[in-house]
């Protein structure tokens, strides 16, 4: 390559002898007719000079500068919303329910058994909530990101709208006093109680409200619940409900044949009485739970294959 054009050289393949006439060398090696460029040529990019078909690219090895529209998006600007919906559902859907279940009726089952230095319930009871509040605040990020990084548009406020985003708000308030209000706790029983109280009281309060705003999306002019999701969301609560009653009644079958004294205060929380030794049925409720959290899983996969995710789910939407 020289100031003077492109020079391009004519080998033979591999494994060949060129078959020059007998007494001749190979022929000199002839410039390539380059098109002369005026100075105005060089305000525009490389891609642009080749389709107007003024220049050669001398290596086609060499990448170009791809056009904006044709530049891959980030996934986040294609679908944040699902990313915003996915992280929602997976800690309201599978870890809160996994945490309130194992907190009300497993705090006798396996009690000597110890994961990183407390009761096994307690550790996965925290880890849960905990999680939960990660994938939260990840939800909440995504929609940022893509209103940030994504195509500008504005928020439709409806009834539905408004429900979503302020109940959300609050929800996410409760629900960080709820996470502190268990996790530290005072010494004066009087206190203690208080705490306990609270605590249950806004973890229920918290799931009430984290239904209606999950429902509420059915109403928001780009949300992704649709007739069939919010079915399929109303037998997810009704089926909770089915293994909640039917553990309320086992605990207290379980606590006749203990014969505790004086009996046991089922509300606000059953209190753990047994230190010594495990209430019977163990290995029954162990079974019971892992099928109670299949079940949410099951539960959040038909969700995420009956919701609407609209013009971000579609392949249509990809950069080719």
């Amino acid at each position: 390559l020289s100031g003077e054009g492109v020079f391009w050289i004519s080998l033979p393949r591999a494994g060949t002898r060129p078959n020059y006439p007998s007494g001749r060398g190979p022929p000199p090696i002839q410039a390539a007719e380059v098109p002369e460029m005026d100075s105005h040529d060089n305000e525009y990019s490389l891609l642009e000079m080749v389709d107007a078909g003024n220049t050669r690219c001398p290596c086609p090895f060499v990448p170009t500068t791809v056009p904006p529209e044709l530049q891959t998006k980030r996934p986040v600007e294609i679908e944040g919303r699902r990313s915003h919906v996915l992280q929602m559902l997976i800690g309201w859907v599978i870890l809160v329910p996994l945490s309130f279940f194992v907190a009300r009726f497993y705090k006798e089952t396996f009690s000597k058994v110890f994961f990183l230095q407390e009761f096994w319930w307690y550790t996965i009871h925290f880890l849960c909530l905990a999680t939960t509040l990660i994938f939260t605040a990840g939800g909440i990020y995504a929609l940022k990101i893509k209103r940030s990084t994504g195509p500008e548009y504005e928020i439709v406020w409806t009834d539905a709208t408004t429900i979503h985003i302020y109940f959300g708000y609050g929800l996410i308030a409760s629900f960080i006093l709820h996470l502190l209000l268990g996790a530290f706790r005072a010494y004066d029983m009087e206190i203690r109680m208080i705490q306990i109280s609270l605590h249950w009281g806004l973890g229920w309060l918290e799931y009430a409200v984290a239904n209606v705003v999950i429902m509420s999306s059915m109403g928001i002019p780009s949300g992704i619940l649709n007739c069939t999701s919010l079915v399929v969301y109303i037998a997810f609560l009704a089926v909770q409900l089915m293994f909640t009653l039917g553990m309320e009644v086992h605990i207290r079958r379980v606590d006749d044949e203990l014969a505790l004294q004086p009996p046991r205060s089922y509300l606000p929380s059953p209190v753990m009485r047994l230190f010594h030794r495990d209430a019977p049925h163990a290995n029954f409720r162990m079974w019971i739970l892992g099928f109670f959290f299949l079940v949410c899983v099951a539960f959040f996969t038909a969700l995420h294959l009956t919701m609407d995710f609209g013009f971000e789910f579609s392949p249509a939407s990809q950069p080719s």
